[in-house]
């Protein structure tokens, strides 16, 4: 399928394709929302979830992402979804990798030991192996660096798209009129995000501007 990007132009890009799949999602004045849940496994405490969110205008992703940065709250307030039939729901495949270097970061939190001559993680050496006198005392870290990686593909979709199959609501929901069905196509730029909903707590966004590019 046809991706367009923010300076004008169209790539061909490999879409993951679903139809009539019930979501999570929201329409809102500029942008929409879809919420891809991931599979929960044994854990029943947590409950992961990727959110897309797509632009209305093809090339509105900064308008978006300056609306969300004004206000920091914006996301919880507006983004109220409801589980609706997506009759044409398009998602690229995309990856997604980010390197961030912690070690600034945590001195301006306090956090300097560590960094300071013997501070260092002491306990995670065998020092019978290390042959220099006083070796502890001169151990300590240099940076700290965290690298995450997002892959998005048939696999990921579809474990997501297992976990809120419910059938409590299956027959209740067949009774009620059924809604009109939705298209959700992501064939612009757009932003997502990686939170967990049980405590609200977001771990990952990005925005995928080419998805043929590792962002």
């Amino acid at each position: 399928m046809k991706f367009h990007l923010l300076d004008g132009g169209t790539i061909w890009v490999p879409f993951l394709f679903g139809n009539h799949r019930y979501e999570y999602y929201g329409s809102f004045e500029t942008f929409k929302v879809l919420r891809l849940p991931y599979g929960t496994g044994n854990d029943v405490d947590k409950r992961f979830s990727m959110y897309i969110f797509l632009p209305n205008r093809s090339n509105g992703l900064q308008d978006m992402i300056q609306e969300f940065n004004s206000d920091p709250g914006l996301f919880h307030k507006r983004t109220k979804l409801e589980k609706v039939d997506i009759a044409w729901l398009r998602i690229p495949k995309f990856k997604f990798s980010n390197t961030f270097t912690l070690s600034e970061t945590m001195k301006e939190l306090g956090l300097t030991l560590p960094f300071q001559m013997g501070g260092g993680p002491t306990g995670m050496v065998d020092w019978e192996l290390v042959n220099c006198p006083n070796a502890q005392y001169m151990l300590k870290i240099s940076f700290i660096i965290q690298k995450s990686f997002i892959e998005v593909n048939e696999d990921g979709t579809e474990a997501a798209a297992c976990d809120e199959s419910d059938d409590d609501m299956g027959y209740f929901l067949e009774e009620l009129p059924k809604p009109k069905p939705l298209h959700f196509v992501a064939d612009h730029p757009f932003m997502f995000m990686i939170k967990e909903d049980m405590s609200d707590t977001v771990f990952f966004t990005g925005a995928v501007l080419n998805p043929l590019e590792q962002n």
